[in-house]
């Protein structure tokens, strides 16, 4: 069901049984996905860690590709690049909770009268209900991390409060309580503030004296970030049913 449009009533005739029987052993399947590997999800799986090396090459020669291309000077150029992976949160819209009658038959109360359970995961600028689950994506394609299941009505600097990302890649980099002279970073839009493990746009001001340099590079990492979006669609394309 998860890869596919198929409904209940397709697996009945697929593989009989009944309607309740196939409900419950989806949603049983379900959570025992989740139980058996959120834990391993929500931290920087070792295969990963052991080609950050790899993974912020690649990415300092697809920055300078982009930089060249767009006639930046070869002073720019990086010859060191500690990126490893981008942050972002991909949103699930959902229907309307609480919505409808809380029985049947004429003059039933709503089942959230005041809309305190719609609003809870609203988002009013995409205007849809939902949640959003924070992911880290090496240059590959692979989600290093994932965060999941926080309410679309937060913004992605709360989900980063609550997944500790930025400071559990921090602690991967420690020898003997002492941080690695080398530290692998993550780089999110605009939205995130820099921090020790996370980088962010530049946005120079109007007046800033390197302002085109600046500009160019922010638009050189925006390029090779595409890589969260095509994860995203693939993500969609092989996993129908968590679209939506």
């Amino acid at each position: 069901r998860v890869t596919s449009t198929c409904r209940v009533c397709d697996l009945i005739r697929e593989f009989g049984r009944d309607k309740s029987l196939w409900s419950r052993v989806f949603k049983w399947g379900v959570r025992f996905l989740e139980s058996e590997f959120e834990a391993t999800l929500d931290e920087y799986h070792n295969e990963h860690v052991i080609r950050f090396p790899q993974y912020a090459e690649a990415i300092r020669v697809e920055v300078n590709k982009h930089l060249l291309a767009h006639g930046a000077p070869p002073g720019m150029l990086y010859r060191s690049l500690d990126i490893v992976g981008f942050i972002d949160n991909k949103c699930i819209s959902t229907c309307r909770p609480g919505s409808g009658p809380a029985h049947g038959g004429p003059g039933a109360p709503r089942r959230d009268p005041g809309g305190l359970l719609q609003r809870s995961v609203f988002n009013g600028w995409k205007h849809i209900h939902g949640f959003k689950t924070e992911t880290i994506t090496a240059p590959n394609g692979l989600t290093m991390k994932a965060f999941n299941g926080v309410s679309l009505r937060h913004n992605d600097l709360f989900v980063l409060s609550l997944s500790d990302s930025n400071q559990k890649l921090a602690d991967l980099q420690m020898t003997g309580g002492v941080p690695n002279a080398r530290q692998f970073k993550i780089y999110g839009d605009s939205i995130y503030v820099p921090m020790s493990n996370l980088v962010s746009r530049h946005h120079a001001h109007a007046g800033h004296p390197q302002k085109a340099d600046l500009d160019r590079d922010d638009k050189a990492m925006s390029s090779v970030r595409e890589t969260v979006e095509w994860e995203y669609a693939e993500g969609d394309a092989l996993f129908p049913l968590s679209v939506y």
